[in-house]
């Protein structure tokens, strides 16, 4: 993808909602886009920059901005919210960043692609916005394209979405010398996390995508007719919230008000070692979302009675002992018919396992 920003579709939605001087901006991602230190963030972010463009450009309009982004994840949490956060807040206008944290296995790719139909069915305008990990850099700096982002390509080309190579926009700005590699990317040892300045760089061209899109230079590009045909006919666009009155949790469980993350009103907490919970469900996926960390054990798992498989989630260097909001897909692939799901807790004597401290937020089932 040479190009900065591939203009597909208009931008229908906001701009009814521009006329009528309120509208609702949602964002998904991870860390580079979150909006607070609490889920992950950066104190300065590319979102902020957007804020201040309709703030300068719309004063009259009334503004609700609706990040969801999660440091470390991407689409698989997003999905999870999407219909309480984006869908019934009535959101006009969502940017989708996903490629720094989503990689190429099929359960990112049906996430993705069931985010994208879930918020069209709604009527949801959509742009997918592309960020920078050092992992891009070999390509980018050969004129390759990145896997992750050619896989996005061909995505927006099936849907009509318009993309934004944000990534790419900085690195040309180093190329050109209006900023130093370390000025965009001074933290995480210039992997991943840009400041003030990087996020900057983020938001210019996504500023320039709404200037054209929404001002006098508009493209006037056509709005969509009718949703395509999935490309991935089992995208987890039919995902539902599996309710926690019927998860049968053990003596150990204790219900507790979440006062940390915005997204989630309860946790489920024990500490025990050997913890346990069940529970029936129908579908042929099971995504669980956790207040993760190296304190968290081991889960052991098993569906329908069959053999009990250990999950250890996600404990890189980086990984913190508490507090890491993030989602593990239990099971994919299933039939899609009802099934029994147990899990039990177990601590193990390594050193990413410092705990038994397991703090469940809840269960998503796709059908």
């Amino acid at each position: 993808m040479e190009e900065i920003i591939l203009y597909r579709e208009s931008l229908k939605k906001t701009k009814e909602a521009l006329k009528n001087n309120k509208l609702v901006i949602g964002f998904v991602g991870g860390s580079i886009t979150a909006g607070d230190e609490n889920t992950g963030g950066l104190n300065s972010n590319w979102p902020e920059f957007i804020r201040s463009y309709f703030l300068l450009n719309y004063p009259d309009v009334r503004l609700t901005l609706i990040n969801t982004a999660i440091g470390g994840n991407g689409t698989l949490s997003g999905i999870t919210r999407a219909k309480k956060e984006l869908i019934e807040n009535k959101c006009d206008l969502v940017f989708i960043d996903c490629v720094v944290n989503d990689g190429l296995e099929d359960i990112y790719k049906k996430s993705e692609e069931g985010l994208v139909r879930l918020l069209l069915k709604a009527g949801i305008d959509l742009a997918f916005v592309y960020l920078f990990a050092r992992p891009q850099y070999n390509y980018i700096s050969s004129g390759k394209n990145y896997p992750k982002v050619e896989y996005m390509e061909i995505l927006a080309n099936h849907y009509n979405i318009s993309s934004i190579y944000s990534g790419l926009y900085a690195y040309k700005a180093v190329e050109r010398g209006e900023i130093s590699f370390e000025t965009w990317l001074p933290k995480s040892g210039g992997y991943i996390h840009p400041d003030f300045a990087g996020s900057f760089y983020y938001s210019k061209p996504v500023c320039e995508y709404l200037n054209k899109e929404l001002g006098e230079s508009n493209h006037n590009l056509p709005s969509r007719e009718k949703l395509p045909e999935p490309i991935l006919k089992d995208n987890f666009e039919n995902i539902y919230e599996i309710p926690a009155d019927t998860i049968a949790f053990d003596s150990t469980f204790v219900k507790i008000r979440e006062m940390r993350s915005t997204w989630y009103k309860w946790q489920y907490y024990s500490p025990a070692n050997g913890s346990k919970l069940s529970f029936k469900f129908k579908g042929t996926t099971l995504i669980c979302s956790l207040n993760f960390g190296k304190r968290t054990p081991l889960f052991l798992c098993r569906i329908d009675n069959g053999e009990w498989k250990e999950y250890k989630g996600q404990r890189d260097w980086w990984v913190p002992d508490v507090n890491w909001i993030t989602v593990i897909p239990f099971a994919e692939n299933l039939e899609n018919k009802e099934h029994f799901f147990e899990l039990k807790t177990l601590y193990r004597n390594e050193e990413s396992f410092t705990g038994t401290e397991f703090k469940l937020y809840g269960f998503s089932g796709v059908v």
